[in-house]
């Protein structure tokens, strides 16, 4: 099970963040700004436009609550994401638990 420093976490997910297409990028940007939604996003500017503003947000610093709501918008594949106060490590597991058990 991968873990990661608050540092680390956040510039995992600004990585993901400028890999992300246009819907996956939508609903990042929605689950960071609530209050401020966009329904879609223009594909000749809109799309730079919210990437960059996401991008600015993250390079500013996330709290740990923040990065763990957001871990899963980002990658749904990951399961069990949880932060480790004695270690101050944010962890998760991409693998499926059946396969976990398998072994």
């Amino acid at each position: 099970m991968p873990a990661l420093e608050r540092r680390d976490a956040i510039e995992t997910l600004t990585r993901a963040v400028q890999g992300m297409g246009p819907d996956d990028l939508l609903d990042f940007h929605n689950e960071l700004f609530p209050a401020e939604p966009e329904s879609e996003l223009d594909p000749k500017d809109g799309v730079a436009a919210v990437r960059e503003k996401v991008t600015d947000y993250l390079g500013r610093g996330l709290e740990i609550e923040e990065i763990l709501d957001l871990w899963n918008v980002a990658f749904p594949e990951a399961r069990k994401v949880y932060y480790d106060d004695e270690t101050e490590t944010i962890h998760y597991n991409n693998e499926p638990e059946s396969i976990r058990q398998a072994e």
